[in-house]
C-alpha cells in the first residue's frame, strides 16, 4: 500500500550521491556529465574531493575537455583527493589546442597525498599547442601523488617549443606503479630557440625526477620528435619509457621493472640541437636509477648540422653506473 506523504519531501537540485569508504565520502561518477562536473568543482576550489566511477563513460560529447586539477601560470590548483576508477574505462577523451594550461591530460596537475587508481582511457586524442606538461592521465604528477593499476590508449600530437609528453604522465616527481600505455606519441615541429631549452617524450613518461619512482609499468606505442633551432644548443630527449630519468638537488628518481616494446626516433633537422634516444631512456643522469628493465623497440636518431647525436638500446645517454639487469634487443 503506497500512500501520499503529509511532509514535504526534501529535495536539493542537482545534488549528486556519494559513498562512505574507510571513512572517506567519495562522489559517485555515473556518467560523463557527473565527470564533468567533478572536474568544474574541483577547479573552482574542492581540490580534496574524493571519486569512484561505477560505469563506462564516454565523453565524446566533449570536444575540448578541461583537465581535472589546473596549473594556470601563477595560479596552480592541483587536484588533492582520490580517484577511484574502479576497473571502469573513460574513453573519447579530447583535448585541443590548450592556450593557457601548463599541464594537461585528464588530471593536469596533482599534488599532495593525490591518488589516481584503477583508471583506463581508451581513444585519447590530444593536440596540444601551448601546454608544457602533456599526459593522458595527467600532465604534472607531484611530489607524494600516486598513480596506479592505470592504462592508456590513444595518441598526443604536440608541437609548444620545449613540451614534456608521457603517454601516461608528462611529468612525475611521485609514484607510478603497475601502468600500461599504447600511445602513440608525436612531437612535431618544435622550435627550440633558445639555450637549454628542451622537449622530453617517453612512452610512460616524459621526464621523471625528484625521487620520482616507476615500477611494473609497460609502453608499446611508438615515439617521434622532431624538432629544429635558430641556436643556443637546445636538447631534445626520447626513450620507450622515459625521455629523462634525472637527479636532482640529491633526490634519485628511480624506474624498475618496466618494458617498453615501441620504437623511439629523433630527428634534428638544423643544427644546434643535441638529440637522445634510448630504448627505454633517453637521457639518464648520475644517481638515477634503471634496474631490471627491458627494451625491445629500436631507437634511432637523424642530425643535421652539427648536434651532437647519442642512441641506445637502453639508454641514448648515461652519466654515473646505475644501471643495471637491464637488457635492450
Amino acid at each position: 500500500e503506497v500512500g501520499m506523504p503529509t511532509t514535504d519531501v526534501p529535495w536539493t537540485e542537482g545534488e549528486l550521491p556519494t559513498v562512505t569508504l574507510d571513512g572517506k565520502i567519495f562522489r559517485i561518477i555515473r556518467n560523463a556529465d557527473d565527470l564533468k562536473r567533478f572536474a568544474d568543482d574541483v577547479n573552482s576550489g574542492q581540490q580534496n574531493l574524493n571519486a569512484i566511477q561505477t560505469a563506462d563513460i564516454d565523453l565524446g560529447g566533449i570536444d575540448n575537455w578541461k583537465p581535472i586539477g589546473t596549473q594556470y601560470p601563477g595560479d596552480p590548483r592541483p587536484f588533492l583527493g582520490i580517484y577511484n576508477g574502479n576497473g571502469y574505462t573513460i574513453s573519447h577523451l579530447k583535448i585541443s589546442n590548450m592556450q593557457d594550461e601548463f599541464a594537461v591530460g585528464l588530471f593536469g596537475m596533482t599534488d599532495g597525498d593525490a591518488l589516481l587508481t584503477g583508471i583506463h582511457l581508451r581513444k585519447v586524442e590530444i593536440i596540444s599547442g601551448k601546454a608544457i606538461n602533456v599526459g593522458t592521465l595527467v600532465g604534472f604528477n607531484g611530489s607524494a601523488s600516486t598513480v596506479s593499476l592505470c592504462s592508456a590508449q590513444g595518441k598526443i600530437n604536440t608541437s609548444d617549443i620545449n613540451p614534456t609528453v608521457g603517454g601516461l604522465v608528462g611529468l612525475n616527481e611521485g609514484t607510478i606503479t603497475r601502468c600500461r600505455t599504447d600511445v602513440e606519441i608525436t612531437v612535431d615541429r618544435v622550435n627550440l630557440g633558445g639555450v637549454h631549452l628542451t622537449a622530453g617524450a617517453g612512452g610512460i613518461v616524459g621526464i621523471n625526477e625528484y625521487s620520482g619512482l616507476l615500477f611494473a609499468c609497460h609502453a608499446i606505442g611508438n615515439i617521434t620528435m622532431k624538432g629544429n633551432a635558430s641556436n643556443g644548443n637546445p636538447i631534445m630527449r626520447a626513450g620507450g619509457i622515459a625521455g629523462r630519468n634525472a637527479i636532482n638537488y640529491n633526490l634519485n628518481s628511480t624506474i624498475h621493472c618496466c618494458i617498453a616494446e615501441g620504437d623511439v626516433s629523433v630527428t634534428s633537422e638544423s643544427a644546434y640541437i643535441d638529440i637522445y634516444a634510448g630504448g627505454l631512456v633517453g637521457y639518464h643522469n648520475y644517481n638515477g636509477v634503471l634496474n631490471s628493465c627491458y627494451a625491445s623497440g629500436t631507437a634511432t636518431a637523424s642530425t643535421e648540422g652539427i648536434p651532437i647525436g647519442r642512441i641506445g638500446a637502453i639508454v641514448g645517454f648515461m652519466s654515473g653506473d646505475n644501471v643495471d639487469c637491464c637488457y635492450g634487443a
